[in-house]
C-alpha cells in the first residue's frame, strides 16, 4: 500500500522529521504516489476507536522520526488524517479522513518521498493548502518556521519546546516560484499573499513572532513597518577592528532601509539560574571549594555576556546602526512591544525625515493596542 499525506497531516509529519532527526536529512522530491489498488486495507479502526496503520506504513513512519514500529501508527481519536489523492474515485471512505483531490496539473516534485510507500506534501505544496485554512498571522509563522533554523513540536506545537539549529525546509523564494507555477490551485493567490511578509532564516519562534508583527499590515493587526532583515552579518570595518570585540556582529532583526533593528533576549540569554543554583549550593556546604568555586564561575560567565552584550550595541552603534533589545518581558506584558516599537518608530523618523503618521495612530489606539497583544500571545508558542 502507498499513502501520501498533506495539510495539517503532512506539517506533522515534516516537523517530526526535522524535530527527531540530529543531522541533515536529503529531500527526495516526487510526484504523487499512485493509491493503493485495495484502499479497504489501508488502515482500520481499533477497539479504541483510533485509526490504526498497517505495519508497512508504521515502519515508514518511525523511520522518518514519527511513528511506534511495533505497535503502528494510531491517529488521536478526533485527529484528521489529511490524505492526496489523484482521482474522486480514489478517495478513502473512512471517519477521520479528510481527502484532497489533485486531479488539475501541478509541479513536478510537489511531494517528498519520506519512506518507500510514504510520501507528503513538500513544504511548497504545504504552504499552499494551509493558506486555505489558517489566518494570515499563522500562515506568516508557517512561513518562517519553513524557511528558518527551528521546528516546533509535531505533538505540542502551541506548547511544547521548539528545536532550534535544524536546516530550513525551503526559501522565501522557493514558495513564491511554486505558487506562480502552481496558480491553478487553491490557495495559490493567498499563498503569495502571505510570502510578503515572510523572510528567510528566523533562527528562533520568537524572532519569527517579532517579526511578523513589525511587518503585518496595521490592518492585520501588525504595525506595517515593512520589510525586514532576519540575521544579516555586520563585519567589522578595518578602522574599528583594534577596539571590537568580535571580528562580525548578527542583529537578530533590521528594518529594511531604516538602519533600525531589535534583538531578542530571551528568558535564558543571561543565565541567572545558574547563579541562584551555585548560591544555594554554596549555602548548603560553605566550607566546600568546588561549591566556591562554582559560584564564582557562574557570575563570571553571566557577566562576560552581559558584557558582551554592551559591545554588541556598541559596535553595530558605531556602524551606524541604531539596535532595541527586546526581553522575554516586553512581549508578555501588555504594551511591551507596543512601547519598544514606539521608541524604534521615533529612531527610523529621526534617521530617515519619514513620518510614520499611521504607525502611531495605531499605537495610540487602545482598542488595537488590547488586539494587538491579543496576537501576540497567541502566536507565541506556550503563550
Amino acid at each position: 500500500m502507498q499513502l501520501t499525506l498533506c495539510g495539517q497531516s503532512a506539517l506533522r509529519q515534516i516537523r517530526a522529521i526535522r524535530y527527531t532527526c540530529s543531522s541533515p536529512t536529503k529531500i527526495v522530491r516526487c510526484d504523487l504516489l499512485d493509491p493503493d489498488p485495495f484502499p479497504r486495507k489501508r488502515w482500520n479502526w481499533n477497539l479504541m476507536g483510533q485509526l490504526e496503520f498497517p505495519a508497512a506504513i508504521s515502519c515508514d513512519m518511525a523511520s522518518s522520526g514519527l511513528g511506534d514500529m511495533e505497535t503502528g501508527e494510531r491517529m488521536p481519536s478526533g485527529m484528521l488524517l489529511n490524505v492526496a489523492v489523484p482521482r474522486k474515485a480514489d478517495r478513502v471512505r473512512l471517519e477521520g479522513v479528510r481527502n484532497t483531490i489533485y486531479s488539475t496539473a501541478m509541479p513536478r516534485g510537489a511531494f517528498i518521498q519520506v519512506g518507500h510507500r510514504l510520501a507528503v506534501s513538500s513544504p511548497e505544496l504545504l504552504f499552499i493548502e494551509l493558506a486555505r485554512e489558517l489566518p494570515l498571522p499563522e500562515l506568516v509563522m508557517v512561513g518562517f518556521e519553513c524557511c528558518g533554523g527551528f521546528s516546533l513540536d509535531p505533538e505540542s506545537p502551541g506548547c511544547g519546546n521548539a528545536k532550534m539549529n535544524v536546516p530550513s525546509q525551503s526559501r522565501v523564494a522557493r514558495l513564491m516560484r511554486f505558487a506562480c507555477s502552481a496558480s491553478r490551485i487553491r490557495g495559490a493567490r493567498r499563498a503569495l499573499r502571505a510570502l510578503k511578509f515572510v523572510v528567510d532564516d528566523a533562527w528562533s519562534p520568537m524572532e519569527a513572532v517579532i517579526a511578523t508583527m513589525l511587518m503585518l499590515p496595521i490592518e492585520e493587526g501588525g504595525y506595517g513597518l515593512g520589510p525586514c532583515e532576519l540575521n544579516r552579518r555586520f563585519e567589522t570595518p578595518d578602522a574599528l577592528r583594534a577596539a571590537a570585540a568580535r571580528s562580525s556582529r548578527v542583529p537578530d532583526i533590521l528594518i529594511s532601509g531604516s538602519g533600525v533593528g531589535f534583538n531578542y533576549d530571551g528568558e535564558y540569554h543571561l543565565d541567572l539560574n545558574s547563579i541562584v543554583a551555585a548560591v544555594h549550593g554554596f549555602d548548603a556546604n560553605p566550607e566546600s571549594s568546588s561549591a566556591k568555586n562554582e559560584l564564582r564561575l557562574s557570575l563570571s560567565r553571566v557577566r562576560r555576556k552581559a558584557i558582551d552584550d554592551m559591545r554588541r550595541n556598541r559596535e553595530l552603534a558605531a556602524q551606524g546602526l541604531v539596535v532595541f533589545p527586546l526581553t522575554k518581558e516586553d512581549m508578555y506584558r501588555s504594551g511591551g512591544l507596543d512601547a519598544v516599537v514606539s521608541q524604534a518608530a521615533s529612531a527610523i523618523e529621526a534617521r530617515t525625515g519619514k513620518r510614520l503618521v499611521a504607525q502611531r495612530e495605531a499605537l495610540a489606539d487602545s482598542s488595537a493596542a488590547q488586539q494587538r497583544q491579543e496576537l501576540i500571545r497567541s502566536l507565541i508558542p506556550g503563550g
